[in-house]
C-alpha cells in the first residue's frame, strides 16, 4: 500500500474475508519517493477485522513524498 502528501494511514482491504480477526501482520517499508522524514518509515497496524486492517506511519511522508508499505498476513 502507498501512503502519500499529508496522509497517515492506508486501509487494506481484503479480497476474501478472514475466518476471525487473530491474525499477526508484519509491515516493511519498500519503497519511497521523495524525501519523507526518517518517522515516516516507522509503521504500525490497527484495527484488524476480518475484511481489512489499517496501516499507521508515525509521520506525514510530505507534500509530493510517498512511503510504500509491504505487508504479510500470518496464521
Amino acid at each position: 500500500i502507498t501512503i502519500a502528501n499529508p496522509a497517515t494511514t492506508g486501509v487494506v482491504t481484503f479480497g476474501t474475508a478472514e475466518t476471525n480477526a487473530t491474525y499477526f501482520v508484519q509491515t516493511t517499508v519498500t519503497d519511497w519517493v521523495g524525501t519523507p522524514p526518517d518517522t515516516a518509515f516507522r509503521t504500525r497496524v490497527s484495527g484488524k477485522l476480518t475484511t481489512g486492517f489499517t496501516i499507521h506511519l508515525e509521520a506525514t511522508p510530505g507534500a509530493g513524498n510517498t512511503v510504500t508499505v509491504d505487508w504479510v498476513l500470518v496464521r
